[in-house]
């Protein structure tokens, strides 16, 4: 694995030197499509991780689809949290 990053704190690139799949590995799968599922397990993982931020995962290039390696494209950002001013003359639950 390969991680590269454009902008600190906000795009990486990550990089599998070969298709991590297991599926493809046992043969059941060999269609690009199915780098979506890669794609979504970095999402879910990450948000895991940073539940504070939101990540957009991009696919830039697969081995299914003729590359020698899978590379992602990850942008982070950071949730904005408002600020509330609360009433304290009123009650809460």
């Amino acid at each position: 694995m390969v991680i590269l990053t454009e902008s600190p704190g906000k795009v990486y690139e990550l990089s599998y030197l070969e298709c991590t799949c297991p599926k493809v590995k046992c043969g059941l799968r060999n269609h690009p499509q199915q780098c979506e599922c890669s794609r979504q397990s970095i999402l879910y993982i990450l948000s895991q991780l940073e539940p504070d931020s939101q990540f957009e995962v991009r696919i830039e290039n697969t081995i299914l689809r003729g590359s020698d390696r899978c590379t992602f494209r990850i942008t982070r950002n950071k949730r904005s949290i408002k600020n509330i001013e609360y009433d304290n003359s009123i009650e809460y639950n």
